[in-house]
């Protein structure tokens, strides 16, 4: 009787092992496919809009068909199989009022001396009552004012500035941007469509806002409209997210 009870504890054991070995085979699998689309960049964003973006400075547009992609070579556009690099600064939906983000970036919120990750292809657009939003599948958050920073050169500005650069002052708008990027020093006024470049600079740039903050864009110092300052984040990588706010 004894040895028959084992017999019947050794089939169980024996029946469960073959359902878990399936099981782990699955798992792996799933695992490998996760990676290799990590890793072979099919993180992707259809754009369904025309847009444009300045790479250095040539301003290279692409249909609605487009999308954007994702991994280890960086982010590119893909159009009917073609694809070219991205550069970092926004990508601008050219019949609306907004731009898609090329990478994560941060978001410094002035009212509350707060900064949060913006996660990248998240869309920035402006309503008809003048209201700005980031959204993306997950998300859909109001944006006061403020501005974003990759942490490698580019901000983007949701408000009326002055940039002081070279000695010279320009004004901007929102959804205007300031990057360096391979050697090249570029403003971007979004409202005039024209774009500034140079191959040199000669002390910081430097924002300066209607609202009273202010930005050294080149040692990435924020100053509150009190006077307090602080070192804005190198990566937003390790801030929260915006969906979290």
């Amino acid at each position: 009787m004894k040895m028959a009870i084992r017999n019947n504890r050794s089939a169980g054991r024996g029946r469960l092992q073959l359902l878990i070995f399936p099981a782990l085979l699955l798992l792996m699998a799933a695992a490998v496919f996760l990676v290799t689309r990590f890793i072979n960049g099919q993180t992707q964003r259809k754009l369904d809009v025309p847009v444009y973006q300045y790479f250095l400075e040539e301003r290279a547009e692409y249909s609605a068909q487009a999308k954007l992609l994702t991994g280890a070579s960086g982010i590119v556009f893909d159009e009917a199989g073609e694809q070219n690099e991205s550069d970092p600064t926004p990508i601008y939906a050219v019949e609306e009022t907004a731009f898609y983000l090329p990478a994560d970036m941060s978001w410094m919120d002035p009212e509350t001396g707060l900064e949060w990750r913006l996660p990248a292809f998240g869309l920035i657009e402006r309503d008809g009552d003048g209201r700005i939003w980031y959204s993306d599948e997950d998300t859909r958050v109001q944006m006061r004012s403020g501005f974003l920073n990759d942490g490698r050169g580019t901000f983007v500005f949701l408000d009326d500035a002055t940039l002081i650069f070279n000695d010279l002052a320009y004004s901007v708008g929102p959804f205007s941007f300031y990057s360096t990027a391979k050697g090249i020093y570029r403003i971007y006024r979004y409202g005039e469509d024209e774009l500034i470049s140079a191959d040199q600079r000669t002390g910081n740039t430097e924002m300066w806002t209607e609202q009273g903050y202010r930005v050294d864009l080149t040692a990435g110092i924020y100053t509150s409209v009190n006077g307090t300052q602080r070192l804005l984040v190198a990566s937003p990588s390790v801030l929260r997210s915006i969906a979290e706010r």
